[in-house]
């Protein structure tokens, strides 16, 4: 396993600056289960989760996923939370989410394609 960081690093970063597992591990663009990892092995004790509610207002999340078309990730990245988080809140709030659809495909063309061509994803 490579090692992106020592443990003096590690202790500045975690527990001097407070900083997050995940936090670190953007900026060393790794996973935060690699800095949890390294926390262990160096014997640094990881602070307890915290599960506070992000309040995301359904108006900025219709704005973004639906006018705007973002995908979630993107809307994640910009409200700087998770991106369960903000499909947790789309459900929520009854804000339709779209999957990877190409435009111009319709339904018609579709089975125009699929059963009256026999032509699959690939061809």
């Amino acid at each position: 396993m490579k090692q992106p960081f020592n443990k003096e690093v590690l202790e500045r970063l975690y527990l001097k600056e407070k900083k997050t597992t995940r936090e670190i591990a953007k900026m060393f663009n790794c996973s935060y289960n690699t800095v949890n990892y390294w926390c262990r092995k160096y014997g640094i004790k990881l602070r307890p989760q915290t599960c506070q509610r992000v309040h995301l207002d359904k108006s900025t999340l219709e704005r973004l996923c639906v006018k705007e078309e973002r995908p979630l990730k993107e809307v994640a990245e910009i409200l700087s939370c998770y991106y369960v988080t903000v499909r947790k809140r789309c459900k929520e709030y009854g804000i339709p989410l779209k999957g990877r659809r190409v435009k111009g495909i319709t339904k018609a063309l579709l089975n125009k394609l699929y059963v009256q061509e026999g032509k699959s994803r690939s061809s």
